[in-house]
């Protein structure tokens, strides 16, 4: 149901951004008791973060281009930018991203 509610608020740019933003100060958040035991909580949050931002490939680019690169290179165990990106959850992350990518 919820789906359906947000792809009918995907046409106004306003509340498109505010979710966005949103959703964004949800990711940029550490989430102390996740654990990564639900993957599909996260998944959509990714996902709705990036389809509803006011430009999809610079969320990307953000996420991929700069948060994953900074938990891949650098010896930190998450993102300082997106603290819900860890070991335990850059495979969601990952796969939101190229099926944005895809789509």
């Amino acid at each position: 149901k919820i789906y359906t509610h947000i792809s009918i608020l995907h046409d106004k740019p306003r509340i498109r951004q505010n979710i966005s933003q949103s959703l964004g100060k949800i990711l940029k958040h550490e989430w102390p008791h996740y654990g990564g035991n639900k993957p599909s909580l996260l998944e959509d949050i990714v996902k709705f973060y990036v389809n509803f931002h006011e430009s999809p490939l610079l969320a990307i680019e953000e996420i991929a281009g700069t948060a994953i690169t900074e938990l891949l290179y650098e010896d930190t165990t998450k993102s300082n930018l997106f603290p819900t990106l860890n070991s335990s959850t850059v495979y969601t992350f990952y796969k939101v991203l190229f099926t944005e990518l895809a789509n």
